[in-house]
């Protein structure tokens, strides 16, 4: 092959990589131009991303379980590009996108450098659907769950990568690696899995003679070193700051909730993986299957485990392939692709609780490597076997071919993914926070100290993004002592005296405020309007009124808190009608009203 052979399938290579990234890229270009106002988890991330260079935080995102995933590096990466868009909350939205495109282009990179334009056709192939099925808005959240998706297939391809022989992509795996588990506690057996096997295979080759030549020692200089600084916060926090590694280990050890379990974890694979035929659960959702979730309980639903028959009959055959021809790079990306999946297996049986399905939505993005593993190690084999020989001059058609139709593919799907009118993250509240945003704003003139508080909530996502309004309106913001892992110790100890309280009250507490002298109404906002809210309140005395006649306390209690009342359906004694009309209303969104007061203790 000559070396302009070489570039030019270097920048067709190239461009489809770009063709995939294409909607990712445009959909960032067209956020930083919108209003957007952050609520619940995305308004806390801004605020943490704000603390950096001042409050620098020394531990991840907060955790439902009241501690904190390991370690700030999701802060420390958003904070340049953030700042650089002007600290905006669309600049956070951007961050994330842009961390992802940098995903996207290590990913292309090491594609083309491991296996030239076929695996990085066949790359950008499974990167436009994936794409295409998450959509945009997903790959531009600073949520931990989603901004480490891509980060993932990643991880997996750099440790490959590693062990062919591009030895200093072993501290970007260190660093990749650190972030995931930083970010989500949840990868933490997935990238000890995961770098153990490189270690191993590295190890391995050089004892059998086979490595690529060169010097080991400064890059495992250079890795310890990255590994030290990323860590370092975390250990400085747990000897001098809140200890919160101690407190994970604490929680993880105590063994205090019941696991799902490996059978019902493979379960969840099966569904994410998928079968194909509809009593195999369908298609995978990461190939624009449906992923089900029970409206009660909010966990995704399980297929049969035989779904994944299909794909390890696939894997089976790839290696089977790759080893009859000696195809031996493509047997050690199947390698690590099997040890990925048998860690996120093992991963995905230890979590506690409701299976949420941002809880296992990495799994779709393992999906695409596994498949991508595949194609390429039967493309190899193919390619080292008898049969282009015999093809003559009809396999450069068969290549060519192949180029086109992958290129063709990646943009017809590419096109139906870009979506400029992509929702943005927490788009439930946008109504309610660009209604009361500027109206609470201007009630609370000057620059003292504010305490907010929530009062009446299931979900205070309205009370933390408008905490974030009023800090970026330079009113530091205190919270309660306990919200002290959510915002940082420094909003709680240490923190000015309050000089006013931000009462954010939802629902039917509203009616208890109004009726105190010591507070002021300043600001109200309700999806509904007064004769759409008078029905409202008669249908949720009718419903409660039903559940206690049927004597079930569970949907009263699910009426009180604003769960789903899906048990409620097709259950005789319950008017179908009114429960439906309430149903309907309950999703437009909740009243609001945020008073002022007094300064509490």
């Amino acid at each position: 092959m000559t070396a302009w052979t070489t570039r030019r399938r270097a920048i067709v290579a190239a461009l489809l990589i770009a063709l995939a990234a294409a909607p990712l890229a445009l959909a960032i270009l067209h956020t930083v131009s919108q209003a957007y106002f952050p609520a619940g988890d995305q308004a806390v991330i801004e605020l943490r991303v704000r603390d950096v260079g001042l409050h620098t935080p020394l531990v991840g995102p907060y955790s439902r379980y009241y501690w904190n995933h390991p370690g700030p590096m999701i802060y420390l990466l958003a904070a340049l590009p953030y700042r650089a868009l002007g600290s905006q909350s669309t600049g956070l939205l951007a961050a994330s996108g842009i961390v992802n495109l940098a995903a996207i282009a290590g990913i292309g990179v090491i594609a083309w450098r491991r296996g030239r334009l076929a695996l990085a056709g066949i790359t950008a192939l499974g990167l436009t659907v994936l794409l295409q099925s998450l959509g945009p808005s997903y790959l531009q959240n600073p949520w931990n769950p989603y901004l480490t998706l891509l980060p993932v297939a990643l991880f997996v391809m750099l440790a490959w990568t590693t062990v062919e022989g591009d030895r200093w992509a072993a501290p970007i795996t260190v660093l990749v690696g650190s972030f995931l588990v930083e970010s989500h506690i949840g990868y933490a057996l997935f990238v000890a899995a995961v770098g153990a096997w490189c270690g191993i295979e590295v190890l391995r080759r050089r004892r059998r003679g086979d490595a690529p030549p060169g010097r080991w020692r400064p890059v495992l200089l250079v890795s310890a070193a990255v590994l030290a600084v990323s860590w370092l916060p975390v250990v400085i926090d747990q000897i001098w700051g809140s200890h919160n590694l101690g407190t994970l280990i604490e929680y993880f050890a105590s063994g205090q909730r019941e696991p799902v379990g490996f059978g019902k974890a493979l379960q969840f694979m099966a569904r994410e993986f998928g079968g194909g035929a509809p009593h195999l659960g369908g298609y995978a959702p990461w190939l624009g299957g449906e992923e089900q979730v029970d409206a009660g309980s909010g966990s995704v639903v399980t297929a049969p485990a035989v779904a994944l028959v299909y794909p390890a009959l696939c894997f089976a055959a790839a290696t089977s392939a790759a080893w009859r021809t000696r195809q031996h790079a493509a047997l050690r990306f199947l390698g690590v692709t099997a040890v990925a999946l048998v860690a996120t297996w093992v991963s995905l049986a230890r979590i506690t609780d409701t299976v949420y399905n941002y809880l296992i939505r990495w799994t779709w993005v393992l999906a695409m490597v596994l498949w991508i593993a595949i194609l390429y190690a039967l493309w190899a084999s193919f390619v080292a076997s008898s049969l282009p020989g015999r093809l003559g001059r009809l396999f450069p058609v068969v290549r060519i071919a192949a180029t086109i139709g992958v290129a063709v593919a990646v943009v017809w799907w590419g096109a139906t993914t870009v979506r400029l009118d992509s929702p943005l993250p927490e788009a439930w509240a946008q109504s309610t926070m660009s209604a009361l945003t500027p109206v609470v704003v201007a009630a609370t003139p000057g620059t003292g100290a504010l305490r907010v508080k929530g009062e009446g909530g299931f979900v205070n996502s309205v009370t933390d993004g408008l905490a974030l309004q009023l800090e970026r309106d330079g009113h530091p913001v205190i919270v309660e002592p306990y919200d002290a892992y959510k915002f940082g110790a420094h909003r709680t100890t240490g923190a000015p005296s309050a000089e006013q309280t931000v009462w954010v009250v939802y629902a039917d507490s509203i009616d208890t405020f109004e009726t105190r002298d010591d507070l002021r109404e300043i600001a109200r906002y309700d999806p509904l309007s007064p004769t759409e809210r008078d029905q409202y309140r008669r249908d949720d005395r009718v419903l409660h009124d039903e559940f206690v006649a049927l004597g079930r306390e569970d949907l009263q209690r699910s009426l009180a808190s604003g769960d789903s009342l899906f048990l409620a359906r097709d259950l005789a004694g319950v008017d179908q009608k009114v429960l439906e009309r309430y149903e309907r209303a309950r999703d437009r969104g909740t009243p609001v009203a945020v008073f002022l007061g007094p300064p509490v203790t």
